[in-house]
């Protein structure tokens, strides 16, 4: 006998799964905001892309800061569309000098609003869900001079011989800076009142004998001194040195008038 046949047209439908992995255009980024950056500044832009796109909304990508990062105080913020990171609160270098961040690209899998067709499996079981890829981003803090060095004493009151040799010292100034860094570098200096009688190092703030000294020439001395610090301008702060002179005796008595 003769068999019966017939026959029938299939369409097969692939359904695009979410299979490409985003990938950073760079797994670290390096960054730097001054202390006294406004909120808000964008420090830098992350970029990440898939280099095959998926169909549907699979290839858009999101960005997140990742839950590893070491910005407790939550800082910066980074923007889910565009990727760029931003300074969402102040920094302050002597708290933190650095942060590092971890930044998250991910697919848009669930917002895509794609459905698997009908009777596909559905959409994690046949290769979906989120696609992630994570980067590095080191953030570092440049100090601001914000302070002014401080000396430990606004007055010095010191009393020496008239005799006092050159070189000797008499008194050390001491002054700090709470900036980091070489801005907190200090400098001293004679302002006015020396007279070229007296010497500062300007590193070690010690003030030596210069001159001769002599008390019925001159009794007493008021030294002003400054200490700046090694930002552009710099600040300075000052103090003063009270010298006193001793007599000594060293006048051989004379007759007036003689001879009688």
């Amino acid at each position: 006998s003769i068999a019966d046949s017939t026959t029938a047209n299939i369409t097969i439908v692939v359904d695009d799964t979410n299979d490409v992995m985003p990938q950073f255009d760079s797994s670290v980024y390096l960054a730097s905001v001054s202390e006294s950056t406004a909120t808000g500044h964008i420090l830098l832009r992350v970029r990440a892309t898939e280099r095959t796109p998926d169909l549907h909304q699979y290839g858009n990508i999101e960005y997140y800061l990742g839950n590893t990062s070491d910005d407790r105080l939550g800082a910066f913020q980074v923007d889910r569309v565009s990727g760029n990171i931003s300074l969402s609160s102040s920094v302050d270098f002597e708290s933190k000098p650095s942060y590092r961040l971890t930044v998250i690209a991910r697919d848009d899998f669930f917002s895509s609003g794609v459905h698997p067709t009908e009777g596909s499996m559905n959409a994690l079981t046949c290769g979906g869900g989120p696609n992630e890829a994570t980067a590095t981003v080191t953030v570092m803090v440049t100090n601001d001079n914000e302070h002014a060095p401080r000396f430990n004493s606004s007055v010095y009151n010191i009393a020496t011989l008239e005799s006092t040799g050159r070189f000797t010292p008499l008194v050390r100034v001491f002054a700090e800076d709470s900036d980091e860094g070489d801005t907190a570098r200090i400098t001293f200096s004679i302002v006015s009142g020396a007279d070229g009688r007296f010497v500062l190092n300007p590193v070690t703030g010690i003030l030596t004998v210069g001159g001769t000294l002599d008390f019925e020439t001159k009794a007493s001395y008021q030294v002003n001194i400054s200490a700046s610090d090694n930002a552009t301008p710099p600040n300075l702060s000052y103090t003063i040195v009270n010298i006193t002179l001793i007599d000594v005796n060293d006048n051989t008595p004379a007759f007036v008038g003689a001879p009688y």
